[in-house]
């Protein structure tokens, strides 16, 4: 199994302020940063050093048709068949989207015959 982080052993300052959830200002003012490596004139931070700065990952119970279908490792359009076919429950509608309780698709998945 590859590691999703493998390719990305070094943050551009954008990157590393992405993924803390702080703007590039913001990251340019904190002290608790490692010093970045300078390469071809760019800030670069490794990985392994901030890594333990970010915030946990968030979980959110209404899942999108997107999310989905990331989840279940098929495409969207997939998810739309599999709801057609009974697979998967209805999709309900927040502000005109269709999203998914993660329990709902959980409970319907462990339903279905082996």
């Amino acid at each position: 199994m590859t590691n999703p982080d493998r390719h990305e052993m070094l943050l551009t300052v954008p990157q590393l302020a992405a993924r803390l959830r702080v703007s590039v200002f913001t990251l340019q003012r904190r002290t608790d940063l490692p010093r970045p490596i300078r390469v071809s004139g760019r800030k670069l931070y490794v990985l392994a050093e901030v890594q333990h700065l970010f915030p946990p990952p968030t979980y959110h119970e209404q899942i999108s048709a997107a999310e989905l279908a990331c989840l279940l490792h098929c495409s969207i359009n997939s998810v739309y068949r599999l709801v057609h076919d009974g697979v998967l429950p209805h999709a309900t509608r927040q502000h005109g989207r269709a999203t998914w309780s993660r329990r709902d698709v959980e409970a319907h998945l462990r339903a279905l015959p082996r």
